[in-house]
């Protein structure tokens, strides 16, 4: 494993140069003593040995004290990052809060158009079935039953569910379930699809009335 070497000219680069000078000189101060040196040339190497444990000592009281600095900047960038989020997340709170109401109010709005949307539609389907019960022969008026009410409601909702989608909803976790997306090309289209068909029926209802089946024949007599 390797080890990060410390910046040349740093407190912990001296330190190291301070540590190896001192392991140099304690190795000369054992041999000077183990061959009986002159007393001067012992003593000598005692006190470059001390200034060497000396500096030592300032240099590791040093690297604490640089340590601790960045600890204590580490704390407060910490807590400034802690109160940044703090208020960073008020201030969002307000907004979601404001925001949020003025969506619900919008959708409330909403509610009195959209009751009116389906009186209309549930009006439109009930005239047409009972138009087309009255004036088409049994097996016509038994396609229509089994094929179901031709009504614009499918072409509008997807119009209305495609709306929202494009105003974002889905974004903020609300679930839309549209089978198609329809613009407003494809909803003229579809409305003008539904109409055709709605007067086909209705003529063919009215033709019926014109040339009366033998039922109907049966239940005048």
């Amino acid at each position: 494993m390797s080890t990060v070497k410390p910046v040349p000219h740093s407190i912990e680069d001296r330190l190291l140069a301070a540590r190896r000078d001192r392991k140099e000189v304690k190795a000369l101060l054992g041999q000077a003593v183990l061959q009986a040196r002159e007393e001067r040339e012992i003593k000598a190497l005692q006190e470059e040995l001390d200034l060497h444990t000396a500096a030592i000592e300032r240099f590791k009281a040093a690297v604490e004290a640089q340590a601790q600095a960045v600890v204590e900047q580490t704390f407060e960038d910490r807590k400034a990052a802690v109160a940044d989020a703090r208020a960073t997340i008020t201030n969002r709170d307000g907004e979601i809060d404001k925001v949020t109401a003025q969506l619900l109010a919008g959708i409330n709005q909403l509610a009195p158009l959209a009751k009116r949307l389906k009186d209309a539609v549930d009006e439109r389907n009930a005239a047409l079935r009972t138009g087309l019960k009255a004036g088409l022969d049994k097996p016509s008026w038994a396609n229509v039953t089994s094929s179901g009410t031709v009504t614009p409601l499918p072409f509008v909702a997807a119009a209305l569910g495609t709306a929202l989608i494009e105003a974002g909803l889905p974004a903020v976790g609300v679930h839309i379930d549209v089978a198609s997306r329809t613009d407003a090309d494809q909803l003229a289209s579809g409305i003008d699809r539904v109409r055709s068909q709605t007067e086909r029926l209705l003529r063919k209802a009215d033709a019926c009335l014109s040339a009366p089946t033998d039922d109907d024949l049966d239940e005048e007599l």
